[in-house]
Protein backbone atom coordinates (compact mmCIF):
# COMPACT_ATOMS: atom_id res chain seq x y z
CA UNK A 1 0.00 0.00 0.00
CA UNK A 2 1.44 3.68 -0.63
CA UNK A 3 0.84 5.85 2.44
CA UNK A 4 0.87 8.84 1.09
CA UNK A 5 0.48 10.75 4.30
CA UNK A 6 3.82 9.12 5.37
CA UNK A 7 6.33 8.54 2.61
CA UNK A 8 8.56 11.58 1.46
CA UNK A 9 9.68 12.37 -1.98
CA UNK A 10 12.58 10.85 -1.27
CA UNK A 11 10.72 7.44 -0.44
CA UNK A 12 8.35 7.73 -3.50
CA UNK A 13 11.53 8.35 -5.66
CA UNK A 14 12.83 4.81 -5.12
CA UNK A 15 9.61 3.58 -5.42
CA UNK A 16 9.61 4.69 -8.83
CA UNK A 17 13.99 4.12 -9.26
CA UNK A 18 12.98 0.51 -8.18
CA UNK A 19 10.07 -0.48 -10.48
CA UNK A 20 7.73 -0.16 -7.74
CA UNK A 21 5.51 2.80 -8.58
CA UNK A 22 5.00 5.28 -11.98
CA UNK A 23 5.02 8.56 -12.14
CA UNK A 24 1.12 7.57 -13.63
CA UNK A 25 0.31 5.81 -10.92
CA UNK A 26 1.37 7.64 -8.17
CA UNK A 27 -0.82 10.96 -10.27
CA UNK A 28 -3.71 9.24 -10.35
CA UNK A 29 -3.08 7.91 -6.43
CA UNK A 30 -2.87 11.95 -5.90
CA UNK A 31 -6.30 12.99 -6.88
CA UNK A 32 -7.85 10.24 -5.65
CA UNK A 33 -6.53 11.59 -2.07
CA UNK A 34 -7.62 14.96 -2.86
CA UNK A 35 -10.83 14.00 -3.60
CA UNK A 36 -11.64 11.30 -0.61
CA UNK A 37 -9.84 13.98 1.55
CA UNK A 38 -10.38 17.33 0.46
CA UNK A 39 -14.18 17.31 -1.22
CA UNK A 40 -15.26 14.25 0.81
CA UNK A 41 -14.88 12.66 4.10
CA UNK A 42 -13.10 15.65 6.49
CA UNK A 43 -13.38 18.31 3.59
CA UNK A 44 -10.26 19.91 4.28
CA UNK A 45 -10.31 22.26 1.25
CA UNK A 46 -6.40 22.96 1.20
CA UNK A 47 -6.62 23.08 -2.59
CA UNK A 48 -8.07 26.04 -4.48
CA UNK A 49 -7.56 24.98 -8.62
CA UNK A 50 -6.65 21.51 -9.73
CA UNK A 51 -5.07 21.16 -12.95
CA UNK A 52 -6.96 19.20 -15.62
CA UNK A 53 -6.60 15.55 -15.05
CA UNK A 54 -5.59 15.22 -18.93
CA UNK A 55 -2.82 17.78 -18.25
CA UNK A 56 -1.59 15.64 -15.10
CA UNK A 57 -1.97 12.14 -16.63
CA UNK A 58 0.29 13.16 -19.92
CA UNK A 59 2.96 15.02 -17.63
CA UNK A 60 3.30 11.63 -15.38
CA UNK A 61 3.19 9.45 -18.69
CA UNK A 62 5.45 11.85 -20.37
CA UNK A 63 8.08 11.49 -17.14
CA UNK A 64 7.49 7.62 -17.09
CA UNK A 65 9.03 7.60 -20.92
CA UNK A 66 12.15 9.68 -19.65
CA UNK A 67 12.99 7.07 -16.74
CA UNK A 68 12.00 4.03 -19.30
CA UNK A 69 14.95 5.87 -21.62
CA UNK A 70 17.03 6.89 -18.60
CA UNK A 71 16.45 10.29 -18.54
CA UNK A 72 15.51 11.15 -14.96
CA UNK A 73 15.63 14.90 -14.44
CA UNK A 74 16.38 15.03 -10.53
CA UNK A 75 15.64 13.88 -6.98
CA UNK A 76 11.87 14.93 -8.06
CA UNK A 77 11.39 13.48 -11.15
CA UNK A 78 7.65 12.36 -11.40
CA UNK A 79 6.85 14.03 -7.87
CA UNK A 80 3.95 15.80 -7.51
CA UNK A 81 3.77 19.64 -6.23
CA UNK A 82 1.47 22.02 -4.96
CA UNK A 83 1.72 25.61 -5.87
CA UNK A 84 0.29 28.41 -3.42
CA UNK A 85 -2.18 30.68 -5.19
CA UNK A 86 0.27 33.63 -5.91
CA UNK A 87 2.21 31.72 -8.63
CA UNK A 88 1.37 31.86 -12.05
CA UNK A 89 1.42 28.47 -13.78
CA UNK A 90 0.58 28.06 -17.57
CA UNK A 91 -1.91 30.42 -19.02
CA UNK A 92 -3.14 27.42 -21.28
CA UNK A 93 -4.18 25.17 -17.98
CA UNK A 94 -6.72 27.70 -17.38
CA UNK A 95 -5.84 27.93 -13.48
CA UNK A 96 -6.10 31.86 -12.59
CA UNK A 97 -4.06 33.57 -10.27
CA UNK A 98 -6.60 34.77 -7.26
CA UNK A 99 -4.63 35.57 -4.22
CA UNK A 100 -7.90 34.56 -3.62
CA UNK A 101 -10.63 36.45 -4.35
CA UNK A 102 -13.25 36.89 -6.16
CA UNK A 103 -12.19 40.46 -7.76
CA UNK A 104 -9.91 38.14 -9.74
CA UNK A 105 -11.88 35.31 -10.73
CA UNK A 106 -11.76 36.52 -14.37
CA UNK A 107 -8.48 37.78 -14.29
CA UNK A 108 -5.88 35.87 -16.86
CA UNK A 109 -2.41 36.21 -16.82
CA UNK A 110 -0.18 36.55 -20.00
CA UNK A 111 2.49 33.80 -19.14
CA UNK A 112 3.69 31.24 -16.56
CA UNK A 113 6.37 32.22 -13.62
CA UNK A 114 9.92 31.20 -14.53
CA UNK A 115 9.73 29.00 -11.35
CA UNK A 116 7.22 26.97 -12.88
CA UNK A 117 9.78 26.24 -16.05
CA UNK A 118 12.46 25.15 -13.39
CA UNK A 119 9.91 23.09 -11.35
CA UNK A 120 8.84 21.19 -14.58
CA UNK A 121 12.68 21.20 -15.76
CA UNK A 122 13.22 19.31 -12.86
CA UNK A 123 10.82 16.92 -13.49
CA UNK A 124 8.14 17.56 -10.78
CA UNK A 125 4.41 17.02 -11.70
CA UNK A 126 2.19 20.24 -10.89
CA UNK A 127 -1.27 18.90 -9.53
CA UNK A 128 -2.38 22.57 -9.22
CA UNK A 129 -2.51 25.69 -6.40
CA UNK A 130 -3.28 25.88 -2.64
CA UNK A 131 -5.93 27.85 -0.42
CA UNK A 132 -4.67 31.15 0.68
CA UNK A 133 -5.59 34.07 3.00
CA UNK A 134 -7.34 36.41 0.55
CA UNK A 135 -4.18 38.58 -0.41
CA UNK A 136 -2.26 37.08 2.74
CA UNK A 137 -4.32 38.20 5.08
CA UNK A 138 -4.31 42.20 3.74
CA UNK A 139 -7.91 41.86 3.96
CA UNK A 140 -9.08 41.79 7.29
CA UNK A 141 -12.84 40.47 8.43
CA UNK A 142 -11.54 42.19 11.81
CA UNK A 143 -9.21 45.06 12.14
CA UNK A 144 -6.26 43.77 13.59
CA UNK A 145 -3.14 42.49 11.72
CA UNK A 146 -1.73 39.79 14.42
CA UNK A 147 -5.00 37.86 14.50
CA UNK A 148 -5.31 36.82 10.70
CA UNK A 149 -2.49 34.52 10.67
CA UNK A 150 -4.67 31.78 9.53
CA UNK A 151 -6.65 31.63 6.77
CA UNK A 152 -9.24 32.47 4.86
CA UNK A 153 -10.52 32.77 1.28
CA UNK A 154 -13.44 33.12 -1.57
CA UNK A 155 -12.10 31.53 -4.32
CA UNK A 156 -12.39 28.02 -4.60
CA UNK A 157 -12.07 25.04 -6.73
CA UNK A 158 -14.72 25.02 -9.31
CA UNK A 159 -15.71 28.65 -8.13
CA UNK A 160 -17.37 27.62 -5.31
CA UNK A 161 -17.31 30.06 -2.22
CA UNK A 162 -14.69 29.06 0.34
CA UNK A 163 -13.42 30.89 3.37
CA UNK A 164 -10.77 29.32 5.08
CA UNK A 165 -10.18 29.34 8.89
CA UNK A 166 -9.47 32.65 11.12
CA UNK A 167 -7.24 32.57 14.35
CA UNK A 168 -10.01 35.21 15.72
CA UNK A 169 -13.50 35.62 16.70
CA UNK A 170 -16.66 36.33 15.27
CA UNK A 171 -17.42 39.83 14.11
CA UNK A 172 -20.54 39.41 12.64
CA UNK A 173 -23.14 36.97 10.96
CA UNK A 174 -20.96 36.74 7.82
CA UNK A 175 -18.86 34.66 10.20
CA UNK A 176 -21.55 32.14 9.61
CA UNK A 177 -20.44 31.83 6.12
CA UNK A 178 -16.89 31.16 6.94
CA UNK A 179 -17.53 29.11 10.14
CA UNK A 180 -19.50 26.95 7.57
CA UNK A 181 -16.91 25.95 4.77
CA UNK A 182 -13.30 26.55 6.17
CA UNK A 183 -10.05 25.05 5.51
CA UNK A 184 -9.12 22.88 8.49
CA UNK A 185 -5.92 21.73 10.22
CA UNK A 186 -5.68 17.11 9.30
CA UNK A 187 -3.46 17.39 12.68
CA UNK A 188 -5.97 17.20 14.08
CA UNK A 189 -9.28 18.24 12.45
CA UNK A 190 -10.85 21.03 13.31
CA UNK A 191 -7.60 23.30 14.62
CA UNK A 192 -6.75 26.73 13.68
CA UNK A 193 -4.15 25.55 10.40
CA UNK A 194 -2.42 29.37 9.99
CA UNK A 195 -1.97 31.53 7.00
CA UNK A 196 -1.57 32.37 4.92
CA UNK A 197 0.29 29.69 2.70
CA UNK A 198 -2.40 27.24 4.33
CA UNK A 199 -3.16 24.98 1.69
CA UNK A 200 0.27 24.73 1.04
CA UNK A 201 0.82 23.29 4.37
CA UNK A 202 -2.45 21.33 4.75
CA UNK A 203 -2.04 19.32 1.18
CA UNK A 204 1.67 18.08 2.37
CA UNK A 205 0.48 16.98 5.71
CA UNK A 206 -2.45 15.52 3.87
CA UNK A 207 -0.77 13.84 1.71
CA UNK A 208 -1.52 15.60 -1.28
CA UNK A 209 1.74 15.94 -2.37
CA UNK A 210 5.17 15.42 -0.52
CA UNK A 211 6.37 18.69 -0.82
CA UNK A 212 4.81 22.58 -1.82
CA UNK A 213 5.52 26.12 -2.12
CA UNK A 214 3.99 29.09 -0.22
CA UNK A 215 4.90 32.21 0.10
CA UNK A 216 5.39 34.54 3.39
CA UNK A 217 6.02 38.20 4.07
CA UNK A 218 5.07 37.94 8.12
CA UNK A 219 5.10 34.23 8.57
CA UNK A 220 2.67 32.92 6.02
CA UNK A 221 5.03 29.70 5.78
CA UNK A 222 6.17 29.56 9.43
CA UNK A 223 2.70 29.49 11.33
CA UNK A 224 1.33 26.92 8.93
CA UNK A 225 4.06 24.41 8.44
CA UNK A 226 4.18 24.70 12.54
CA UNK A 227 0.93 23.86 12.66
CA UNK A 228 1.38 20.78 10.43
CA UNK A 229 3.67 19.73 12.01
CA UNK A 230 6.31 20.33 8.65
CA UNK A 231 9.53 21.47 7.85
CA UNK A 232 10.13 24.83 5.95
CA UNK A 233 11.88 27.53 5.11
CA UNK A 234 11.32 30.61 3.31
CA UNK A 235 14.33 32.81 1.57
CA UNK A 236 15.97 35.81 1.84
CA UNK A 237 13.45 38.70 0.40
CA UNK A 238 14.59 40.47 -2.52
CA UNK A 239 16.73 37.07 -4.02
CA UNK A 240 14.40 35.67 -6.04
CA UNK A 241 12.84 37.11 -9.44
CA UNK A 242 9.27 38.04 -8.96
CA UNK A 243 8.56 37.56 -12.47
CA UNK A 244 4.99 35.56 -12.52
CA UNK A 245 4.60 36.34 -9.05
CA UNK A 246 2.18 37.97 -7.12
CA UNK A 247 4.02 39.74 -4.63
CA UNK A 248 2.47 42.68 -2.73
CA UNK A 249 4.91 43.55 -0.27
CA UNK A 250 8.07 42.81 -2.11
CA UNK A 251 10.81 44.06 0.01
CA UNK A 252 9.83 41.73 2.80
CA UNK A 253 8.46 38.57 0.72
CA UNK A 254 9.70 36.00 -1.01
CA UNK A 255 8.79 32.13 -1.83
CA UNK A 256 9.39 28.93 0.40
CA UNK A 257 9.38 25.05 0.46
CA UNK A 258 7.42 22.92 2.70
CA UNK A 259 8.21 19.10 3.43
CA UNK A 260 8.02 16.04 5.52
CA UNK A 261 11.83 16.02 5.98
CA UNK A 262 14.45 18.44 5.70
CA UNK A 263 15.96 16.20 2.72
CA UNK A 264 12.84 16.81 0.70
CA UNK A 265 13.02 20.33 1.50
CA UNK A 266 16.64 20.99 0.25
CA UNK A 267 15.50 19.78 -3.11
CA UNK A 268 12.35 21.69 -3.44
CA UNK A 269 14.66 24.84 -2.18
CA UNK A 270 17.44 23.86 -4.65
CA UNK A 271 14.83 24.63 -7.53
CA UNK A 272 13.56 27.66 -5.98
CA UNK A 273 16.89 29.03 -5.93
CA UNK A 274 17.08 29.03 -9.71
CA UNK A 275 15.35 31.92 -9.81
CA UNK A 276 17.24 34.09 -8.08
CA UNK A 277 18.47 37.08 -9.94
CA UNK A 278 21.54 36.41 -8.83
CA UNK A 279 22.61 32.86 -9.42
CA UNK A 280 22.95 31.06 -6.13
CA UNK A 281 25.05 27.88 -5.28
CA UNK A 282 23.31 26.01 -2.48
CA UNK A 283 25.85 23.84 -0.63
CA UNK A 284 24.59 21.92 2.26
CA UNK A 285 28.11 20.71 4.54
CA UNK A 286 26.08 17.36 5.67
CA UNK A 287 29.85 17.01 8.03
CA UNK A 288 28.76 19.53 10.32
CA UNK A 289 27.67 18.98 13.90
CA UNK A 290 26.43 20.70 16.66
CA UNK A 291 29.74 21.62 18.16
CA UNK A 292 30.06 23.88 14.88
CA UNK A 293 26.98 26.13 15.79
CA UNK A 294 26.60 28.51 18.66
CA UNK A 295 22.35 29.57 19.01
CA UNK A 296 20.61 31.75 20.68
CA UNK A 297 17.28 31.28 22.33
CA UNK A 298 14.51 34.10 23.09
CA UNK A 299 12.69 34.19 26.25
CA UNK A 300 9.42 32.75 25.78
CA UNK A 301 8.02 34.33 28.83
CA UNK A 302 8.43 37.37 26.49
CA UNK A 303 7.56 36.43 22.97
CA UNK A 304 4.27 35.20 24.03
CA UNK A 305 0.72 36.13 22.37
CA UNK A 306 -1.05 38.35 24.58
CA UNK A 307 -4.05 36.86 26.33
CA UNK A 308 -6.05 39.42 24.99
CA UNK A 309 -5.90 37.82 21.70
CA UNK A 310 -5.52 34.01 22.14
CA UNK A 311 -6.45 32.00 24.75
CA UNK A 312 -4.36 29.52 26.18
CA UNK A 313 -3.96 27.11 29.59
CA UNK A 314 -0.99 27.47 31.95
CA UNK A 315 -0.72 23.49 30.58
CA UNK A 316 -0.33 24.58 27.37
CA UNK A 317 2.00 27.30 28.05
CA UNK A 318 4.04 25.12 30.18
CA UNK A 319 4.23 22.03 27.39
CA UNK A 320 5.36 24.83 24.94
CA UNK A 321 8.02 26.18 27.45
CA UNK A 322 8.94 22.61 28.42
CA UNK A 323 9.63 22.00 24.81
CA UNK A 324 11.52 24.74 23.97
CA UNK A 325 13.75 24.90 27.14
CA UNK A 326 14.36 20.58 26.23
CA UNK A 327 15.94 22.05 23.30
CA UNK A 328 18.21 24.02 24.13
CA UNK A 329 19.51 21.72 27.09
CA UNK A 330 19.54 18.70 23.93
CA UNK A 331 21.93 20.73 21.79
CA UNK A 332 24.19 21.76 24.43
CA UNK A 333 24.38 17.83 25.75
CA UNK A 334 24.95 17.44 21.81
CA UNK A 335 28.00 19.55 22.08
CA UNK A 336 26.22 22.77 20.58
CA UNK A 337 26.77 26.12 22.23
CA UNK A 338 23.53 27.98 23.52
CA UNK A 339 23.32 31.61 24.63
CA UNK A 340 20.22 32.18 26.70
CA UNK A 341 17.99 34.70 27.06
CA UNK A 342 18.70 36.77 23.99
CA UNK A 343 17.10 40.17 23.43
CA UNK A 344 16.37 40.77 19.80
CA UNK A 345 14.31 43.73 18.72
CA UNK A 346 10.81 43.35 19.64
CA UNK A 347 7.82 43.55 17.43
CA UNK A 348 5.93 46.13 19.70
CA UNK A 349 9.16 48.27 19.53
CA UNK A 350 9.25 47.90 15.49
CA UNK A 351 5.89 47.17 13.95
CA UNK A 352 5.49 50.46 12.85
CA UNK A 353 7.95 49.97 11.00
CA UNK A 354 6.27 47.46 9.35
CA UNK A 355 3.10 48.88 8.39
CA UNK A 356 5.34 51.80 6.75
CA UNK A 357 6.60 49.07 4.38
CA UNK A 358 3.07 47.97 3.65
CA UNK A 359 1.96 51.63 3.31
CA UNK A 360 4.75 52.40 1.02
CA UNK A 361 4.72 49.30 -1.49
CA UNK A 362 1.33 47.54 -1.17
CA UNK A 363 -1.00 49.79 -3.95
CA UNK A 364 2.12 50.16 -6.43
CA UNK A 365 2.89 46.42 -6.69
CA UNK A 366 -0.53 45.16 -6.97
CA UNK A 367 -1.28 47.84 -9.33
CA UNK A 368 1.69 46.76 -11.88
CA UNK A 369 0.98 43.17 -11.61
CA UNK A 370 -2.80 43.87 -12.52
CA UNK A 371 -1.96 46.20 -15.26
CA UNK A 372 0.38 43.59 -16.54
CA UNK A 373 -2.28 40.80 -17.13
CA UNK A 374 -3.58 39.88 -20.35
CA UNK A 375 -7.26 40.32 -19.46
CA UNK A 376 -8.81 42.04 -16.12
CA UNK A 377 -11.24 43.80 -14.91
CA UNK A 378 -8.98 44.35 -12.38
CA UNK A 379 -6.34 46.90 -12.95
CA UNK A 380 -5.70 48.43 -9.65
CA UNK A 381 -5.86 48.32 -6.16
CA UNK A 382 -8.51 51.21 -6.07
CA UNK A 383 -10.66 48.57 -8.49
CA UNK A 384 -10.67 45.98 -6.16
CA UNK A 385 -11.54 47.96 -3.22
CA UNK A 386 -14.56 49.00 -5.07
CA UNK A 387 -15.49 45.37 -6.28
CA UNK A 388 -15.42 44.35 -2.62
CA UNK A 389 -17.70 47.35 -1.74
CA UNK A 390 -19.86 46.65 -4.79
CA UNK A 391 -20.32 42.93 -3.94
CA UNK A 392 -20.24 42.26 -0.07
CA UNK A 393 -22.44 38.89 -0.44
CA UNK A 394 -18.95 37.67 -2.13
CA UNK A 395 -16.78 38.87 0.81
CA UNK A 396 -15.92 36.74 3.86
CA UNK A 397 -14.96 39.52 5.93
CA UNK A 398 -16.73 42.64 6.68
CA UNK A 399 -14.02 45.46 6.30
CA UNK A 400 -11.13 46.16 4.15
CA UNK A 401 -8.35 48.33 6.26
CA UNK A 402 -5.19 47.45 5.02
CA UNK A 403 -6.17 47.63 1.32
CA UNK A 404 -8.10 51.55 1.93
CA UNK A 405 -5.16 52.35 4.06
CA UNK A 406 -1.87 52.00 1.30
CA UNK A 407 -4.47 52.67 -1.30
CA UNK A 408 -5.02 56.28 0.27
CA UNK A 409 -1.54 56.91 1.77
CA UNK A 410 0.86 59.30 0.24
CA UNK A 411 4.23 60.24 0.39
CA UNK A 412 6.89 60.82 -2.25
CA UNK A 413 9.25 57.78 -3.52
CA UNK A 414 12.44 60.11 -1.53
CA UNK A 415 10.60 59.72 1.62
CA UNK A 416 9.85 55.88 1.40
CA UNK A 417 13.11 55.46 0.51
CA UNK A 418 13.93 57.28 4.28
CA UNK A 419 11.54 55.88 5.96
CA UNK A 420 12.78 51.90 4.55
CA UNK A 421 16.59 52.69 5.43
CA UNK A 422 15.73 53.67 8.63
CA UNK A 423 13.37 50.55 9.41
CA UNK A 424 16.22 48.43 7.98
CA UNK A 425 18.56 50.35 10.17
CA UNK A 426 16.51 50.05 13.53
CA UNK A 427 15.46 46.53 13.01
CA UNK A 428 18.56 44.78 11.65
CA UNK A 429 21.93 47.10 11.46
CA UNK A 430 20.75 48.50 15.16
CA UNK A 431 18.68 44.87 15.87
CA UNK A 432 19.05 41.64 15.34
CA UNK A 433 22.35 41.71 13.65
CA UNK A 434 24.12 43.88 15.97
CA UNK A 435 22.95 41.05 18.54
CA UNK A 436 24.46 38.11 16.33
CA UNK A 437 27.34 39.58 15.65
CA UNK A 438 28.07 40.87 19.40
CA UNK A 439 27.45 37.46 20.35
CA UNK A 440 29.07 35.34 17.81
CA UNK A 441 25.39 33.68 16.86
CA UNK A 442 24.55 31.33 13.67
CA UNK A 443 20.89 32.20 14.22
CA UNK A 444 18.32 32.93 16.91
CA UNK A 445 15.52 30.62 17.96
CA UNK A 446 11.48 31.55 18.99
CA UNK A 447 8.74 29.77 19.56
CA UNK A 448 7.14 29.79 15.82
CA UNK A 449 3.37 30.55 17.73
CA UNK A 450 1.34 30.43 20.37
CA UNK A 451 -1.60 29.11 21.97
CA UNK A 452 -4.90 27.23 20.51
CA UNK A 453 -7.69 28.55 18.62
CA UNK A 454 -10.32 26.00 17.55
CA UNK A 455 -13.35 26.79 15.44
CA UNK A 456 -15.81 26.50 18.03
CA UNK A 457 -13.83 29.03 20.44
CA UNK A 458 -14.34 31.99 17.45
CA UNK A 459 -17.26 33.40 18.98
CA UNK A 460 -15.90 35.75 21.78
CA UNK A 461 -15.52 39.39 21.62
CA UNK A 462 -15.04 41.78 18.49
CA UNK A 463 -10.84 42.71 17.90
CA UNK A 464 -9.32 45.96 18.82
CA UNK A 465 -9.26 48.36 15.92
CA UNK A 466 -5.51 48.90 14.25
CA UNK A 467 -5.31 52.17 16.51
CA UNK A 468 -5.86 50.00 19.70
CA UNK A 469 -3.38 47.10 19.03
CA UNK A 470 -2.17 45.11 22.01
CA UNK A 471 1.22 46.16 23.22
CA UNK A 472 1.61 42.91 25.16
CA UNK A 473 4.90 40.87 23.89
CA UNK A 474 4.21 38.85 20.79
CA UNK A 475 5.54 34.84 20.76
CA UNK A 476 5.61 34.94 17.01
CA UNK A 477 9.23 36.14 16.19
CA UNK A 478 8.17 36.13 12.32
CA UNK A 479 7.33 40.27 12.43
CA UNK A 480 10.76 41.19 13.61
CA UNK A 481 12.64 38.10 11.05
CA UNK A 482 10.16 39.95 8.23
CA UNK A 483 11.53 43.50 8.92
CA UNK A 484 15.21 42.49 9.12
CA UNK A 485 14.67 40.94 5.56
CA UNK A 486 16.28 37.60 7.32
CA UNK A 487 15.71 33.93 6.01
CA UNK A 488 13.56 31.50 8.80
CA UNK A 489 13.43 27.92 8.76
CA UNK A 490 10.76 26.31 10.57
CA UNK A 491 10.91 22.68 12.22
CA UNK A 492 8.50 20.72 14.52
CA UNK A 493 8.84 21.16 18.47
CA UNK A 494 5.99 19.49 19.76
CA UNK A 495 2.49 18.16 20.21
CA UNK A 496 -0.05 19.94 22.67
CA UNK A 497 -2.27 17.16 24.74
CA UNK A 498 -4.82 16.90 24.86
CA UNK A 499 -5.73 18.72 21.69
CA UNK A 500 -3.27 17.20 19.25
CA UNK A 501 -2.22 20.64 18.48
CA UNK A 502 1.32 20.94 16.75
CA UNK A 503 3.82 23.95 17.78
CA UNK A 504 7.38 24.67 15.96
CA UNK A 505 10.64 26.36 16.48
CA UNK A 506 11.84 29.01 14.29
CA UNK A 507 15.34 29.79 13.16
CA UNK A 508 16.30 33.34 12.13
CA UNK A 509 19.52 33.49 10.09
CA UNK A 510 21.10 36.43 8.45
CA UNK A 511 20.45 37.37 4.84
CA UNK A 512 21.72 34.40 2.21
CA UNK A 513 22.46 31.74 5.39
CA UNK A 514 19.70 28.85 3.59
CA UNK A 515 22.38 26.60 3.88
CA UNK A 516 23.43 27.11 7.35
CA UNK A 517 19.49 26.83 8.30
CA UNK A 518 19.50 23.54 6.30
CA UNK A 519 22.24 22.41 8.15
CA UNK A 520 21.00 23.15 11.16
CA UNK A 521 17.43 21.51 10.49
CA UNK A 522 19.53 18.29 9.78
CA UNK A 523 20.91 18.15 12.91
CA UNK A 524 17.46 19.04 14.69
CA UNK A 525 15.66 16.29 12.69
CA UNK A 526 18.84 13.78 13.64
CA UNK A 527 18.03 14.51 17.62
CA UNK A 528 14.16 15.00 17.72
CA UNK A 529 11.09 12.56 17.83
CA UNK A 530 9.80 10.72 14.94
CA UNK A 531 7.33 13.62 13.48
CA UNK A 532 3.50 12.33 14.80
CA UNK A 533 1.51 11.99 11.20
CA UNK A 534 -2.13 13.09 11.02
CA UNK A 535 -5.25 10.13 11.28
CA UNK A 536 -7.34 11.52 8.48
CA UNK A 537 -10.99 10.87 9.26
CA UNK A 538 -12.73 9.34 5.74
Amino acid sequence: MIDLVRLSAADLQNLQATGRLTSTELAKLTLQQIDKYDKKGPQLRAMIAIVPENIILERAAFLDEERRAGRVLGPLHGIPILLKDIINTPPEWGILTTQGSWALEKSVHKAQAPLVQKLLDAGVIIIGKTSVTEFGSAKYIVSHPILNSSSYNVIGDQKALVACLLSTVRASLHMSKVLSSAVMNPLPIKRNPGGSSTGSAVDVAAGYSPVSIGGEANGSIQTPASRSNLYALKITPQTLSTEGIFHIVPTVESLGGMAKTVTDLEQVTKVIFQTAKTPVNLKVDHSKTWKDYKLGFVDPQKWRLPSDLFTATDDYRHQIDTAYNATQEKIKGLGGTVVYPVDPPHPSTIDGGFLAIVNGEFRDTVDAYLQNLASSEMRSLADIIQFNKDHPELQAGISQPWFIGPQEFQQTPEEYAKVKKQVHEDAAEKGLYRIMDELSLDIICSPTDGPICEISAMAGTLLPAPSSVSTQPFYMMVPTSAITGAPTATVPLGILEPSGRPFGLTFVGRPGSEAKLLELMYLYKAAAPQRKLPTLVE
